[in-house]
């Protein structure tokens, strides 16, 4: 499929807010917040609530309407969704694979939560904590490195991050807008190149203040 950026038909989106529209977004932020802690108490992940949250904060932003909340894809009636994307010259996953991959990564995540949860009353409080830091590792850093939006891929994993924590009990990690500090860049840049470990330690160490509850 031909690029149509490369040929001037697709408008450019660099997923940045106008100073001018900030609070807006703000208040988009509050209510996708809203979204993230009753699915976080009401049910395991799926891939939508990635594309439902993309939709409600960069809905009145962005300069083609179906830019907001769809992957990457092949879609004749879509055609700018057909690019593919990369982050500090790490290439995304090809825009013709992300939706299996999404599926895909929606079904281990579902798995290996649910697994989690029948074994929780019989694990050890360590054994909690390595596991679940492992698992969101896994989710938040194989999301990032699929990289299935044009755009905002960063601010939608960290809400997919406070989901992961919240259906725990676990307070929020780290910032949705703006970007957070150091060392959040290194350890997403190792996620974009499949090393998801750097980011577990990361959350293993929240954990450290912020003991796992049983699931919500």
């Amino acid at each position: 499929m031909t690029d149509a950026r490369s040929v001037g038909e697709c408008p450019a989106w660099d997923g940045s807010i106008p100073s001018s529209r900030e609070r807006e977004f703000v208040r988009r932020l509050r209510e996708v917040y809203r979204d993230v802690g009753e699915s976080a108490r009401l049910a395991n992940y799926n891939a939508r609530l990635s594309s439902w949250w993309h939709h409600t904060l960069f809905g009145p932003f962005v300069p083609l309407a179906y830019y907001a909340g769809r992957f990457r894809c092949d879609d004749p009636l879509a055609i700018c969704l057909g690019v593919d994307v990369e982050v500090g010259g790490v290439p995304g996953a090809p825009f013709q694979q992300v939706g299996r991959l999404m599926s895909d990564l929606e079904e281990r995540a579902r798995l290996s939560i649910s697994q989690a949860e029948l074994r929780w009353p019989d694990m050890r409080p360590q054994e909690r904590a390595n596991r679940l830091a492992l698992i969101l590792a896994t989710l938040i850093g194989r999301f990032i490195q699929i990289h299935p939006f044009l755009n905002g891929n960063g601010r939608i994993s960290r809400l997919l991050w406070a989901w992961g924590l919240l259906r725990f009990g676990v307070p929020i990690q780290c910032r949705i807008h703006p970007r957070p500090q150091p060392p959040y860049g290194d350890v997403m840049g190792a996620a974009m190149h499949g090393d998801f470990g750097p980011l577990a330690l990361l959350i293993l160490r929240h954990f450290a203040e912020h003991e796992p509850s049983r699931p919500v």
